[in-house]
C-alpha cells in the first residue's frame, strides 16, 4: 500500500488491518488453470528467541517507508460475487435449563449439532435478541419482555458493538468485535493495550440477569463454533509494532530503514496476542499467548497469527487455553471432529504458481484445547465456509481458480478437491476440474457423498458432483438456467431449495428467486418451480442464518428486502415471505411485515418458530403470528 503523504507520526500498526485490505487484491498473474500453491506444512520453533528472530526476518521484506508495505500486484477492486451459500436448518439446539414444552427452530447452521453465533437465539422458553448494547429476554409463552440486560462490562468498556451470541443453559456468550481494547487499563508490566480493534467477550448469566465475566483479546474474530457447552473462537491478531515518528522530510529510503530498525528492536511480546479476563468474583488475570509451542509455515509473512480460544460455558472462561500458529485465515469450517481454517494467499502471490489457499486442521474431538493436526494447500480460492465439508474421513473443498481473472479477460474455472490426513499433511487424493469455464462459484452444498455446485456469469449451471469414490470424483449431471442461486438447502430426498436472483440472458439480475430443484436423478437435475419477487433481494442470499425451513410443516420463511412489489400488487417496505414446499411446487402461504416509517428498521432479518407461533425479528421489534402469518398474536417494539 503506497501513497505520497507525509511521514506519519509514531504509531502502533495493527497488521490485521493490512490482512483485511489484502483480501481484495489479485495475484500478479491471472491464469486459466488451477495451479499448485505453495507448501503450507507447519514447523515448530526451537525456542522463543528463535521465534522472535524468525518473525523479524519474515516481515522485513514487507516493511517500507509507511510501515507494512505488501505489494501483491494487481488492483484492489473487490470481488462482487456473493458472500454466502447454503446452510442447514437442523442446527444445534442450545442446552436449556429445562426442556421446552413445545418444539422450536434453532439457528440455521452448516453442520447439525454445531451451533454458530447469531443475533437471535431461543431455547423454546425464551427468545434472546441483541440491540444497542443490551440483551433482551422475551418469554415465549407470555409473549412479553422479561428483562433488558445492559452489556456494559464490569470495570469498563461498552458492548455497543455486540454482534452475535451463543446460548448454553442460562449462560449467554456475547461476542463484540471492533472494540477499543486500547482503552483498557495497562497490564501488570505497564504496557498499554494497543490496537485499533479487538475482540471482547461477555458472559451473561440469565439466572442473575447481568454480565458476570468478560474476556478481552488483542485480535479480531474470524469465526466461532459451539460444541455443546464448549465454544471455539478462531481469532486473528497482528504484531503491535511501533514505528518511530519522522519529521515529514525524510526520504522514503531513510524512513524505510528507520522502520526496519524498529522491527529489529521488537520483543517477542510485541508479536504475541494478549488477553485479559475478569471473572465473576471481580478478579482480573492478564497474560500473553505463549510462544513455546507455536507453529509456523515454511513460507510466511509474519503479518498475522491465528489463535483458537476454547471456553466451556459450564465453568469460568479462564485464559481461553490459546493455541496459536503463525498464519492468516479468513474462512472457518467446523466438522464434528475438527476446525478447518482456510487462508487465501492471492495477495501474497508473487507469481501464479504460488497462488491458492492454505488449509489448517485443528482436532477438536477431545475435551480441552484443540490440537493442531495437519495442513495442506488447494488450488484456487474458496467462496465461504460451505465450500468445505468433511465426510467419512475426507475433506472436500470447492474452489474457483481466480474470481478476479474474468476482469482481465482470463478464463476462470472451478473444481472440487478431496483430501485425507496423512501424518501432519492434508494430502489430495482426488479432484474434478473444469466446472463453469469463465464463471465463478456462487454456492456450494454437500449432502452426504454428493456436492451441488452453482457457478454463474450469465447463466447458472447447477452441477451434481459424485464424491462417493474419493479418489475419482466426477460430474454426474448439469442444469443450465438463467439467474443463479447463492444459497442451497436440502428439503428432503431428491429436493433442493435455491435462494438467489433471476437474471436476463446477459446476466443482469431482475428479481429475488426461490427455486425448487429435483435432484433425484443426479444425471438429469431439473427445476420444478420457482417464486419471484421483482426488483428484490433477500438477506438469505448472503447470510444463511436468515433462512428458515421448518420440516414438520414444510414451511419455508425467507426475508425479502424493501422497495419491491409482491405478486398480488402494492408497494411493500419488506417482510418475510412464507412458502409451503410441496413435492413438485412452491405455494405461497402469506407475508409478514413490520410496519414503520423507517424502511431499514422495519426490514425483517430473522425468523424462528416456537410451537405454533412464528416469530419475526427486525430492528423495529419482534412480532408473533400464527404459522400462516395472517393472525398477529403480539408485537414487542424494540
Amino acid at each position: 500500500m503506497r501513497d505520497t503523504k507525509p511521514m506519519p507520526p509514531a504509531v502502533v500498526v495493527p497488521l490485521l488491518l493490512v490482512a483485511g485490505l489484502l483480501s481484495a487484491c489479485t495475484s500478479r498473474e491471472d491464469t486459466a488453470d488451477l495451479r499448485p500453491p505453495v507448501d503450507a506444512k507447519l514447523a515448530s520453533y526451537d525456542s522463543c528467541d528463535h521465534a522472535l528472530t524468525s518473525l523479524r526476518e519474515a516481515i522485513l521484506p514487507y516493511i517500507g517507508p509507511w510501515g507494512v508495505d505488501i505489494d501483491g500486484g494487481g488492483n484492489s477492486e473487490e470481488f462482487s460475487g456473493p458472500d454466502a451459500a447454503a446452510g442447514d436448518a437442523k442446527g444445534a439446539a442450545p442446552e436449556s435449563a429445562t426442556d421446552a414444552a413445545a418444539p422450536y427452530s434453532t439457528t440455521n447452521v452448516q453442520e447439525a449439532g454445531i451451533d454458530e453465533p447469531d443475533i437471535v437465539k431461543t431455547d423454546g422458553r425464551r427468545i434472546l435478541t441483541l440491540r444497542d448494547g443490551s440483551l433482551r429476554v422475551v418469554d415465549t409463552a407470555g409473549r412479553t419482555v422479561l428483562k433488558d440486560i445492559p452489556l456494559n462490562t464490569p470495570g469498563g468498556g461498552m458492548y455497543y458493538g455486540a454482534s452475535s451470541m451463543l446460548l448454553s443453559g442460562d449462560k449467554v456468550l456475547v461476542l463484540s468485535q471492533d472494540q477499543a481494547v486500547h482503552d483498557l487499563p495497562a497490564d501488570a508490566n505497564g504496557k498499554p493495550w494497543n490496537g485499533a480493534t479487538g475482540l471482547q467477550i461477555a458472559v451473561v448469566d440469565l439466572a442473575v440477569g447481568a454480565v458476570t465475566e468478560t474476556f478481552s483479546f488483542t485480535g479480531s474474530e474470524v469465526d466461532t463454533r459451539q460444541y455443546g457447552s464448549v465454544v471455539r473462537v478462531v481469532a486473528s491478531s497482528s504484531p503491535q509494532l511501533r514505528f518511530p515518528e519522522g519529521d515529514g522530510n525524510d526520504s522514503p529510503s531513510v524512513a524505510a530503514a528507520r522502520n526496519r530498525d524498529a522491527v529489529n528492536a521488537s520483543t517477542i511480546g510485541d508479536w504475541m496476542p494478549r488477553y485479559r479476563h475478569q471473572g465473576a468474583d471481580g478478579q482480573v488475570s492478564e497474560g500473553t499467548v505463549g510462544c513455546e509451542s507455536m507453529r509456523h509455515a515454511f513460507s510466511y509473512s509474519a503479518t498475522s497469527m491465528l489463535t483458537v480460544l476454547t471456553f466451556d460455558l459450564a465453568g469460568p472462561l479462564g485464559d481461553g487455553a490459546p493455541v496459536s500458529i503463525v498464519a492468516d485465515g479468513q474462512t472457518v469450517y467446523g466438522s464434528p471432529s475438527a476446525l478447518y481454517v482456510a487462508n487465501d494467499r492471492r495477495a501474497f502471490a508473487a507469481k501464479a504458481a504460488e497462488a491458492g489457499t492454505e488449509l489448517y486442521r485443528f482436532d477438536v474431538s477431545q475435551p480441552g484445547p484443540p490440537v493442531y493436526a495437519a495442513s495442506g494447500t488447494v488450488p484456487g480460492y474458496v467462496l465461504n465456509q460451505y465450500s468445505m465439508s468433511e465426510f467419512e474421513g475426507h475433506l472436500r473443498v470447492a474452489t474457483t481458480s481466480d474470481p478476479f481473472s474474468m476482469r482481465s479477460g482470463a478464463k476462470s474455472h472451478s473444481g472440487v478437491y478431496v483430501f485425507k490426513q496423512d501424518g501432519e499433511g492434508l494430502v489430495e487424493v482426488g479432484r474434478v476440474e473444469g466446472l463453469g469455464r469463465d464463471e465463478q462459484i456462487y454456492a456450494v452444498r454437500y449432502v452426504g457423498p454428493t456436492a451441488y455446485v452453482v457457478t454463474f456469469r450469465q447463466t447458472d449451471p447447477l452441477y451434481v458432483v459424485d464424491l462417493s469414490v474419493p479418489a475419482a470424483p466426477k460430474v454426474d449431471g448439469e442444469l443450465k438456467i438463467t439467474g443463479f442461486s447463492s444459497y442451497l438447502h436440502p428439503v428432503g430426498p431428491g429436493r433442493l431449495i435455491g435462494v438467489g436472483q433471476e437474471a436476463t440472458e446477459t446476466g443482469m439480475a431482475t428479481a429475488a428467486q426461490i427455486s425448487l430443484f429435483d435432484v433425484s436423478n443426479p444425471a438429469a437435475p431439473g427445476k420444478l418451480a420457482d417464486y419471484e419477487v421483482s426488483g428484490a433481494t433477500s438477506e438469505a442470499q448472503y447470510d444463511p442464518h436468515a433462512f428458515l425451513y421448518w420440516e414438520p410443516t414444510r414451511l419455508l420463511v425467507v426475508p425479502i428486502g424493501p422497495s419491491w412489489t409482491f405478486d398480488d400488487g402494492g408497494e411493500n417496505p419488506g417482510g418475510a415471505l412464507l412458502l409451503r414446499v410441496e413435492d413438485t411446487g412452491l405455494t405461497k402461504v402469506g407475508v409478514v411485515a413490520h410496519e414503520g416509517a423507517d424502511l431499514y428498521a422495519s426490514t425483517i432479518n430473522r425468523s424462528l418458530i416456537v410451537g405454533e407461533t412464528l416469530w419475526t425479528l427486525s430492528y423495529a421489534g419482534l412480532k408473533a403470528t400464527d404459522l400462516t402469518g395472517k393472525t398477529e398474536l403480539a408485537w414487542i417494539a424494540a
